[in-house]
């Protein structure tokens, strides 16, 4: 029988492949799943002024590069990302991964994927960027007796069918819907599969109320289509793991 404690499903198969928890991660752990996966890039994702998430792709050459990476991070331009924040003579910022964070994306075979926070060059977090203003804010609450120290939060879409479908939703009556009035069953299992197995932070998922019976799009695809409105809960966790949850799982 086997001793590995991450032998659910949804588990993160970094946890799985490494058997201990996202927090125990280090460098020596990513070597290991770089050569049994054969990873080919390192992706790493921060999100911008803009509330975007962002991504810098880098080729895995070698164990020396990989261990420099992963210790130091990479170098970005901050006038691009932050614009009218950073002056452009003074643009270097660092983005560093944060190790829990690391997951294989499901959408992008032989990578291994990273949160990151930015550094200035002198070693400090940027104050500037979203995810340090998140921290000090909570450093600030911190303090109070009656701060709550874990946050939740949800994610709300809208997903259309990809065929004419014969039973039809009706709006502000679509809260919890089952198949066949629900056509995002297969949608929703494979948002729950992937955003667990990334960030473990799925709290639940289902049909809320929204329903539009034709879309006015200047796009093709989804011109004149049935929407249906769904919601992904996020099970409360401290703000800055939060985030990281929520944007990758809404990213």
């Amino acid at each position: 029988m086997s001793t590995n404690r991450f032998t659910y499903a949804l588990a993160n198969p970094l946890s799985v492949l490494l058997d201990k928890s996202p927090r125990d991660f280090n460098r020596s752990d990513f070597l290991k799943v770089i050569e049994e996966k054969r990873i080919e890039r390192i992706n790493f994702h921060y999100t911008a002024l803009d509330g975007k998430l962002k991504e810098l792709k880098l080729p895995v050459a070698n164990p020396s590069q990989v261990e420099t990476v992963l210790a130091e991070g990479e170098r970005v331009d901050g006038s691009q990302l932050f614009k009218g924040m950073v002056d452009t003579s003074l643009s270097d910022l660092y983005v560093v991964p944060v190790y829990r964070t690391a997951f294989l994306n499901p959408f992008d075979e032989g990578s291994l994927d990273f949160v990151c926070r930015y550094l200035t060059k002198d070693g400090h977090l940027a104050p500037f960027a979203l995810d340090s203003i998140l921290a000090k804010a909570y450093q600030a609450f911190s303090g109070i007796p009656e701060w709550n120290s874990r946050l939740s939060a949800s994610s709300n879409f809208s997903c259309s069918p990809t065929q004419p479908q014969p039973f039809s939703g009706a709006k502000q009556h679509g809260y919890h819907s089952a198949a066949p009035i629900s056509k995002a069953a297969g949608f929703l299992n494979e948002m729950i599969r992937s955003i667990t197995q990334i960030t473990g932070a799925v709290k639940y998922a289902h049909s809320e109320v929204g329903f539009v019976e034709s879309v006015r799009s200047d796009l093709e695809e989804i011109r004149g289509k049935q929407a249906e409105q769904l919601e992904v809960e996020f099970t409360p966790r401290p703000p800055e793991e939060m985030a990281d949850a929520l944007v990758l799982g809404a990213g």
